[in-house]
């Protein structure tokens, strides 16, 4: 059996930064100033590879925050459009052109790759592949395996040949379900087998097998926590914005503080209007982390353009916010 193993693109740009990735793993953890670059109209970072810049890059009316990287592979840039949200483009310098690398990409991936050692952050051994390769193959839907399988150490040893286990997911709940291929074993194995999962979890018997589901607990470990919806009123004077989104957390947003812990680094859209500047909200960007960084982009209706406008250029605020959980 054998398995196509590919390297991720961001495992390739991170190995080209050499020991770059030390500076872009502190960009991405610490605070600092965006750089601005229009990628088909303005002038791009200066400065050969590698390079790592911290910046908001503007392409086709849209503003991608992240950071502009240099390496020997060419100019490339990561987007964080959220705490937890990344995506890794390439940069057609020369064309003037950006393209997203059609891979999946979380922060924590992207730190586990700057943060490791060889072979891209995995930490894994060299031969991890090949052994991988050894013993794991995939025929179809099903996965094959070619050794003996345990699970959570000692915990429990199921033979190869005996039973083989597949994993799915069903009403938000990850579900293990082991399948007994022969029927013909002794019925006081299947006994042992019965007692030794109901030692380890919440197992309930089927038909032909066996299945654990995980409590509520488990799963909200496992999935996303944000589970409280906020509204969010932002009014001043001749002006009133709004929005609704999730978060992790139940603080009630009453000040700009609360507004940081809560959505700081991420990019929210709005509703509303203001008189004071005859001009429709677009978004909020909580990237900068101070009132004079953070900035509200608005549609100028009198101008028909688009405009930036900094929290502390807007006078004095109102935050209000009504936090619940929603049916």
């Amino acid at each position: 059996m054998s398995i196509l193993m590919k390297k991720p693109r961001i495992e390739e740009i991170a190995d080209a930064l050499g020991d770059a990735k030390k500076t872009l793993l502190g960009v991405l953890d610490g605070p600092g100033e965006y750089a601005r670059f229009d990628l088909e109209k303005g002038p791009l970072p200066v400065g050969g590879a590698p390079l790592v810049r911290r910046s908001i890059l503007s392409y086709k009316g849209r503003e991608y925050p992240g950071v502009y990287l240099r390496t020997t592979l060419g100019s490339h840039f990561i987007e964080v459009s959220g705490k937890e949200e990344c995506a890794t483009y390439e940069v057609d310098e020369a064309n003037r052109s950006l393209k997203k690398v059609d891979e999946p990409l979380s922060a924590e991936e992207l730190r586990r790759v700057l943060g490791g050692g060889s072979g891209g952050g995995s930490g894994l051994p060299d031969d991890y592949a090949q052994q991988l390769q050894e013993h794991i193959g995939f025929d179809g839907t099903a996965t094959q395996i070619g050794a003996d399988l345990a699970v959570n150490g000692n915990t429990l040893h199921l033979a190869g040949d005996l039973v083989r286990i597949k994993s799915y997911i069903q009403n938000s709940y990850l579900h293990f379900r082991v399948e007994l291929k022969d029927r013909n074993f002794a019925d006081d194995y299947k006994m042992g087998l019965e007692l030794l999962l109901n030692d380890v979890g919440n197992w309930s018997c089927y038909a032909g097998g066996y299945k654990r589901i995980l409590t509520e607990s488990e799963a909200e470990n496992r999935y996303s926590k944000s589970r409280y919806q906020h509204t969010v009123t932002i009014s001043g004077e001749g002006f009133e914005f709004c929005f609704t989104a999730k978060s992790s957390k139940n603080v009630v947003i009453d000040s700009y503080q609360d507004l940081g812990i809560v959505f700081g680094g991420q990019r929210i859209g709005l509703t509303g209007y203001s008189a004071a500047l005859s001009a429709k909200p677009v978004l909020i960007d909580l990237h900068g982390g101070s009132e004079s960084n953070d900035f509200i982009r608005v549609f100028e209706e009198n101008g028909n353009t688009f405009a930036n406008h900094t929290l502390s250029s807007l006078g004095a605020i109102t935050f209000t916010d009504d936090v619940c959980i929603p049916n």
